[in-house]
């Protein structure tokens, strides 16, 4: 089942968004605003999680697990907060709110490592 996951889905999702994200790009003429580029630095990183995540995943099949279930929580999230940033980007395209939005999440960021926190303590 996770090789179907990993081959069939997430892979072919990641091509994808990346053909249609950078073809809106195109045509929207989008390639001339700071705020597009940002996004793209954003998209660029959440390209290395994916590979990484591909890395995490052969260990396992190898049943070389390196990394503590804790440091997997954490792990988890950072796609959660690339794609929360790379949405702000797209809808907050004015420097002011570009600042509210790293505001924004900087509060989320701080919410979710405290979620994996206490449901570390609670599983204590």
């Amino acid at each position: 089942m996770e090789k179907r996951l990993w081959l069939g889905i997430t892979w072919p999702s990641m091509v994808l968004t990346l053909i249609f994200g950078l073809w809106l790009g195109e045509v929207n003429n989008l390639w001339v605003s700071p705020w597009f580029h940002a996004k793209l630095a954003l998209v660029f990183l959440l390209v290395i999680y994916h590979l990484e995540c591909g890395r995490i995943y052969s260990r396992f099949q190898q049943n070389h697990i390196h990394r503590s279930s804790q440091w997997l929580r954490y792990w988890n999230e950072v796609a959660t907060l690339l794609l929360f940033a790379i949405v702000f980007l797209a809808i907050l395209k004015n420097t002011l709110d570009l600042y509210w939005g790293f505001g924004v999440l900087a509060g989320i960021t701080v919410l979710l490592l405290g979620a994996v926190y206490i449901y570390k303590k609670v599983r204590k």
